[in-house]
């Protein structure tokens, strides 16, 4: 469906944020990242956008990077409380990612 899509209009943001959600649910981590990217390219405002890189950033164990989408994505809407409420939690456990990391 989404091939399709693409076929049609390739700058549809929301056809590229669906495809980053199915490699990131396939945890193909790098391909979700890809996608992400390339809607962000058309819609750089978007929080979801930030939260979802983020998301991926952190599955692939790069919390630093992580956490700036994180951040990037709350600034974009502060109201957003899932965004705050994940960047908490990573917060809670930030220590133990940070020295994973180094």
């Amino acid at each position: 469906m989404y091939e399709k899509a693409l076929k049609i209009d390739d700058k549809i943001y929301d056809i590229y944020h669906s495809y980053g959600i199915i490699y990131y649910e396939k945890k193909e981590y790098y391909k979700a990242i890809e996608m992400f990217n390339k809607a962000y390219d058309f819609n750089a405002i978007d929080s979801y956008i930030y939260f979802s890189i983020g998301l991926a950033l952190y599955n692939q164990n790069k919390f630093k990077e992580a956490m700036e989408y994180y951040k990037n994505s709350i600034q974009i809407n502060s109201d957003n409380l899932d965004h705050l409420a994940h960047m908490l939690r990573w917060i809670g456990s930030s220590n133990m990612c940070l020295n994973v990391q180094k």
